[in-house]
Formats: C-alpha cells, sequence, structure tokens
C-alpha cells in the first residue's frame, strides 16, 4: 500500500531515491519520445538544426571578442540561454 511521507525531507528522500533506481526507464522514455517527436514533425529537426548551429556561431564569436548587449556584456551562459528562449518561440 502507498502513503505519503510525513514531512517534506521524506518526500524529497523518496523522489531521489525513486530517480535514482528508475534512472534508465526514464532515459529510455525520454529518449523514445523525442525520436517519435522527431518523426512525428520533421520541421522539428530543422529547429534543433538552427539552434545548434546558433551555439556554434555564438561559441565562436565569443571566442574572438565579448558580446554586449544595451551596453551589458553577456556571458557565454546568457547567450546560450537567449539562444534556447528564441527556439522555443519557433
Amino acid at each position: 500500500m502507498f502513503h505519503l511521507p510525513a514531512t517534506f525531507p521524506k518526500c524529497t528522500t523518496r523522489v531521489v531515491r525513486n530517480i535514482e533506481y528508475f534512472q534508465s526507464n526514464y532515459i529510455i522514455v525520454f529518449i523514445g519520445l523525442i525520436v517519435y517527436c522527431i518523426l512525428t514533425s520533421p520541421l522539428l529537426l530543422i529547429a534543433i538544426a538552427a539552434l545548434l548551429g546558433a551555439c556554434y556561431i555564438i561559441r565562436v564569436r565569443n571566442e574572438s571578442k565579448e558580446v554586449a548587449l544595451l551596453g551589458q556584456k553577456l556571458t557565454l551562459a546568457h547567450q546560450y540561454a537567449l539562444s534556447v528562449c528564441a527556439s522555443l518561440v519557433t
């Protein structure tokens, strides 16, 4: 029989143990869903390619000079985050 944990720390411990124990199952399901999404929507493949291309361009540009937006320097992580956010919109 299943019981809810009495406290929040017990709940988080249970979740972490669950993820560790079933990690391979979660990975297989995740990969299966990704493959299904790509096969059923070829435009998604184009969006992924565009995102990877943008990340490559960002990396190459950062090696040569700093990138600034509105007078603020953007770190590599910020630039990657902006490109991921832009790709989610598409």
